[in-house]
C-alpha cells in the first residue's frame, strides 16, 4: 500500500474544507452584521447622548441668564410676583427656543412628541435644580 500525501490532500479538501466553506461564510456574514448593528448603535446612542448634552447646556445656560439680567433685580425689588415669573419662563423659553439647532428642535419632536412641554418640564426642572444651588 503505497501512501500519496498528494492524495490524501486531496481527499481533504473534498471531503472536509469544501463542505466547510459554506458554514464559514454564513458565520462571517453573521458576525460582520452583527458588528454593523452594535456600529450603528452606537453612533445612533452617541447622536443622542450628544443631542440630550447640548439641549441641557442650552436650557442651563438660558436659566441662568434669565436668572441673572432678570429675576435677580426683580426679587432685589421684591417685585417678583406671579406675572415676573410668568415673563421670566417666556424669556427663558424664547432664549432656549433661538439656540437650539433646528436639528435638536426636530429630534426632540420626534423622541417626546410635544415640544412645549417638553421644554417646560425641563426648564421648570433647571430652574429648581439652580435654587437649590
Amino acid at each position: 500500500m503505497n501512501f500519496d500525501v498528494n492524495e490524501l490532500v486531496k481527499i481533504l479538501v473534498m471531503t472536509v474544507l469544501i463542505p466547510a466553506i459554506p458554514v464559514v461564510a454564513k458565520y462571517l456574514t453573521s458576525a460582520i452584521s452583527a458588528w454593523a448593528k452594535d456600529k450603528a448603535v452606537n453612533m445612533e446612542n452617541t447622536i443622542i447622548a450628544g443631542y440630550l448634552t447640548d439641549i441641557a447646556e442650552v436650557i442651563t445656560d438660558a436659566v441662568t441668564a434669565t436668572t441673572q439680567t432678570y429675576v435677580d433685580s426683580l426679587k432685589a425689588q421684591g417685585a417678583f410676583d406671579e406675572a415676573a415669573q410668568k415673563e421670566a419662563f417666556a424669556k427663558t423659553k424664547e432664549v432656549v427656543v433661538a439656540l437650539l439647532a433646528q436639528d435638536a428642535i426636530e429630534f426632540i419632536t420626534d423622541m417626546y412628541g410635544d415640544i412645549d412641554l417638553w421644554l417646560k418640564t425641563k426648564i421648570e426642572a433647571e430652574v429648581k435644580k439652580q435654587k437649590k444651588v
